[in-house]
C-alpha cells in the first residue's frame, strides 16, 4: 500500500532531523490522510480501544486487499457485460445479411418453430439463449475475480435472530452426527424445520485464517447457511460489530472478518477446502490413541475428574468420560507418584553421617527424557547435598555434558560458600568413570 510506505517514509525523515513523534500521534495522522473509502475501517479503529499502530496498519492492509478484490470483480462484470453485447450485436449483424439474402431468393424468413433445448421454450435456439449467456458470463467472471482460489466458495448469512448454527449441506461438515431426537426449527415465515443432525463446520477467511463453526444444525430443508451472532458471541472472545455497511467480526480485539451487507443482509463468502477439512477431521475424529494421554501430560497430570470436567468445557480436547482409563493405560509418572514404600532399613555400619556442608555429594543422571525440552535437551544430572539435602540440577543434551557440570557445580561451590567438595558419590556409570 502506497499511502502507508509513504507515510513510514515520512516520519524516517522526521526521525532523522531529531523530530520524536510518539505512536498515538502517528496513528492520528495516518487516519486524518486515508481516502474516503477507508472511512468504515476508521471508524472501527477509532471505536476500538487499545488499537496500536501496528494493528491498524494490519487492518488497513486487509482493507485495502478487500477493495482490491472488489475492483477486480467489477472490472471483470464490465468486461463480461461487454462481451455479451459485442456478441449480441455480431448476430444481429450476421442474421441480418442472412436474411436479406433469403428474402431475395424466396421472399422471407420463416420462423423457428423448434425447441430450445436449455430453457426448453418453443420458438427458441440453443445459440440465441439467454441461460447460455449467463453461464458462459458468470465462468468468466469467476475466473478472473480469484485465479488463486484453491477452495470451495460458500455463503453464510450472519443471523442475529439466530440460536444456532444452521445449514442445509451436508457436505460442509467435517464431524457430524445424527441427533437422538429431532429438534425443530422456526424460521421466520413461521414453518417449522426439522433439524437431523449436529456437528463442526471450517471454513477457511480471506487471509488464510481457519475459523471452526461448533453446534452446527443440519437442516435439510434450509436454504441459507445461517451464522448465528449468539452463538458466536457466547463465549465472550467473540464481538460483532455492525454499521450501515458492513457488519465485523473481532476476536480478542483483532478483526478477523468484515462482512458486507448486500441489501438487507449480512452476506458472509468464505472458502470451504477440503484439504484443510479432511486433515482436521482426521486429526479429531481419530482414534485416540495417546491424544488423552497427551493431554493428561500437558495439563501437568490433572485429575480424570479434572480431565472430564476441561474435555466437556473446552473445544479441541478429545472427550473423557471419566469411566476407567479410556483405553490409555495407567499413567506411569501418576502410579509412581503415589507409591509409598517402606524406610529403609539403617544400621550404623552402613548409615553415612556428615558434619558440613559438601563433605558428600550424591549425583546421578536421569534420561533420555521423551519428550525432549523445546531446547533439545533430553537429560538431567543432578548433585545433593548430604549435609543439607539441597538440590542442584542442570539440563544438558548428552551425557558427554557431565563432567562440564560437575566442574562448574564445584566452582559455584567455592565461589558462592567457599568450601570444597570432598567427596562426590555416583552409580559408577560411565558418564563419570569415563573421565576418571
Amino acid at each position: 500500500m502506497d499511502h502507508l510506505l509513504r507515510f513510514d517514509e515520512l516520519c524516517l525523515k522526521l526521525a532523522a532531523v531529531g523530530e520524536r513523534i510518539n505512536d498515538d500521534e502517528k496513528l492520528v495522522v495516518l487516519l486524518g490522510t486515508l481516502p474516503q473509502a477507508y472511512d468504515a475501517t476508521v471508524r472501527i479503529i477509532v471505536a476500538s480501544n487499545g488499537v496500536t499502530l501496528l494493528i491498524a496498519k494490519e487492518m488497513l492492509r486487509r482493507e485495502y486487499e478487500t477493495l482490491q478484490r472488489r475492483e477486480k470483480k467489477e472490472v471483470a462484470l464490465k468486461a463480461a457485460a461487454a462481451a455479451l453485447q459485442a456478441g449480441g450485436s455480431s448476430n444481429k449483424n450476421q442474421q441480418g445479411r442472412k436474411g436479406g439474402k433469403k428474402q431475395g431468393k424466396k421472399g422471407g424468413n420463416p420462423q423457428f418453430r423448434g425447441k430450445c433445448f436449455l430453457c426448453k421454450q418453443t420458438g427458441r435456439k440453443q445459440a440465441n439463449c439467454p441461460k447460455k449467456n449467463e453461464k458462459s458470463s458468470d465462468e468468466f467472471v469467476f475466473s478472473v475475480m480469484d485465479p488463486h482460489s484453491d477452495g470451495v466458495e460458500s455463503t453464510w448469512l450472519l443471523d442475529s435472530g439466530a440460536s444456532s448454527h444452521m445449514t442445509g449441506d451436508v457436505g460442509d461438515f467435517v464431524e457430524y452426527q445424527d441427533l437422538p431426537a429431532s429438534i425443530w426449527v422456526t424460521v421466520a415465515n413461521g414453518q417449522r424445520l426439522e433439524a437431523r443432525g449436529r456437528g463442526c463446520v471450517r471454513i477457511v477467511l480471506d487471509q488464510g485464517t481457519t475459523v471452526k463453526l461448533t453446534d452446527v444444525l443440519f437442516v435439510p430443508q434450509l436454504d441459507s447457511r445461517l451464522v448465528s451472532v449468539p452463538a458466536l458471541t457466547a463465549k465472550g472472545s467473540v464481538v460483532v460489530q455492525f454499521e450501515r455497511s458492513h457488519a465485523c467480526i473481532l476476536v480478542r480485539g483483532s478483526i478477523v472478518a468484515m462482512i458486507p451487507k448486500i441489501g438487507k443482509l449480512f452476506v458472509w463468502r468464505v472458502k470451504r477446502n477440503h484439504d484443510v477439512q479432511v486433515a482436521h477431521a482426521a486429526d479429531e475424529t481419530r482414534p485416540a490413541s495417546g491424544s488423552l494421554a497427551l493431554w493428561h501430560a500437558r495439563l501437568a497430570h490433572v485429575a480424570p475428574s479434572r480431565m472430564k470436567m476441561i474435555s466437556q468445557a473446552c473445544d479441541g480436547v478429545p472427550r473423557f468420560d471419566g469411566h476407567g482409563d479410556d483405553g490409555q493405560g495407567l499413567c506411569d509418572g501418576c502410579s509412581l507418584g503415589k507409591l509409598s514404600f517402606s524406610p529403609f532399613s539403617h544400621t550404623s555400619g552402613s548409615e553415612v553421617k556428615t558434619s558440613m556442608p559438601f563433605e558428600l555429594v550424591d549425583s546421578d543422571v536421569m534420561g533420555p527424557i521423551k519428550p525432549p525440552s523445546k531446547g533439545g535437551a533430553k537429560y538431567l544430572v543432578t548433585f545433593i547435598d548430604d549435609f543439607s539435602w539441597r538440590v542442584y540440577v542442570n539440563v544438558i543434551m548428552s551425557k558427554a555434558e557431565v563432567f562440564r557440570c560437575f566442574k562448574e557445580f564445584v566452582a559455584m561451590v567455592r565461589t558462592q560458600y567457599g568450601l570444597p567438595v570432598q567427596r562426590l558419590r555416583s552409580d559408577n556409570g560411565g558418564e563419570y568413570v569415563s573421565v576418571i
